[in-house]
């Protein structure tokens, strides 16, 4: 009856054991029909909207939100849910902890955005952008639409482009940015 009277085509994606949806950006009282997780009747788990499926997630915090995801999708039903959160705040724990030590590959932690226009147009360069000028004064050629990957680095320019040829002073590392993205990831629940 939908397609019928909108015109639109209508599959059924699955049957859920339990699903989600997280409020808007804009108003925190209204949930939105593009970001939500869920678990179908199989236990396969469907996100939209969150960390985990943007590009621009770091892989450590996208994995650990799709950990914990895994552990709340445990759940049989969303009555269960508060049950299995300490298991997930346990698990984000462990991550922090994994975060602070330097246990985290740097390949991990890296930030890959799209450059959205040549780099004489930002007037307030992106972090993207200010990787893509490392680059830059390295010799390599950037251009808009170009992909650039970076680790959050303290100080200026609190980026470190990570196609430079050379590692970083991991020293310099801003884990203090990788926790506010980590904890964001976890609140996302």
């Amino acid at each position: 009856m939908i397609s019928e009277r909108t015109g639109i085509p209508i599959a059924l994606d699955g049957v859920y054991k339990w699903v989600v949806f997280l409020p808007s950006k804009v108003d925190e009282r209204v949930p939105v029909p593009n970001r939500y997780f869920g678990v179908f009747q199989s236990g396969e788990i469907k996100v939209r909207g969150i960390e985990a499926r943007r590009h621009d997630t770091p892989p450590f915090i996208a994995q650990t939100q799709m950990d914990m995801l895994e552990i709340l999708a445990r759940a049989p039903s969303v009555d269960e849910l508060p049950e299995y959160i300490p298991l997930a705040l346990a698990l984000m724990e462990k991550k922090i902890n994994e975060l602070r030590a330097g246990r985290v590959a740097l390949e991990d932690l890296l930030i890959t955005q799209r450059l959205s226009r040549d780099l004489a147009k930002y007037r307030s360069p992106s972090p993207a952008a200010r990787a893509a000028h490392q680059l830059e004064k390295a010799g390599k050629h950037v251009s808009a639409g170009q992909k650039i990957r970076f680790l959050l680095m303290r100080g200026e320019p609190g980026v470190y482009a990570w196609d430079l040829g050379s590692l970083p002073n991991v020293a310099s590392l801003d884990c203090k940015k990788y926790l506010t993205l980590l904890v964001r990831a976890a609140n996302t629940f």
